[in-house]
């Protein structure tokens, strides 16, 4: 619809002007201009999915839901648990226990649309939720850490910014859109 269009085009113009920001001020380097190919492709990528799968509109309620709750469980289980740490080449502060924090909190997403709101889809589909929403926080770490910056910007206060708020989606949306093309369609 238009209002989807209108809402997932001002999100990408706030991401490419926190982008823009970071790359007039700092060095360039291939990383980033990769990873802003590879973050505007997933979102390209959420878009498809309503073209390939009839029921779309339950799966962005599954992907979406799951992937914040897989989000908040990663930060809670990386803070609380975190006492292996992902090699220092991602982040130095990210541990493995956050990393399984964001698969259980993509299943327990999962599970909750399932079983309180929708009563079908494939449970399985918390896979490449939790591994794509863990693989866009770290590609967005890793980058920040590259442009050296803590936040991408201030637009949303105590967030980092856009794109903060939307790597874990853009991650979990691209494995979701093949999850769905290879095992589901």
């Amino acid at each position: 619809t238009i209002a989807r269009f209108l809402i997932f085009t001002i999100i990408l113009l706030m991401a490419f002007f926190e982008f823009y920001k970071v790359i007039k001020y700092k060095q360039k380097n291939n990383f980033l201009i990769i990873y802003i190919i590879l973050f505007t492709l997933s979102f390209i990528h959420l878009g498809l999915v309503r073209t390939i799968y009839p029921e779309s509109s339950i799966l962005l309620l599954f992907l979406i839901v799951s992937t914040v709750i897989s989000d908040v469980c990663g930060f809670f289980f990386g803070n609380f648990f975190g006492y292996h740490k992902l090699p220092e080449v991602f982040n130095k502060n990210k541990s493995w226990e956050g990393v399984l924090g964001q698969m259980v909190g993509a299943l327990i997403g999962v599970l909750l649309i399932k079983y309180f709101v929708v009563h079908q889809g494939n449970i399985l589909i918390f896979l490449p939720i939790g591994i794509g929403s863990a693989i866009g926080d770290l590609m967005n770490s890793r980058a920040k850490r590259i442009a050296g910056i803590k936040n991408w910007s201030n637009f949303i206060p105590g967030h980092g910014g856009f794109i903060d708020r939307f790597c874990s989606l853009a991650g979990s949306g691209i494995f979701t859109f093949y999850y769905i093309l290879f095992f589901l369609h």
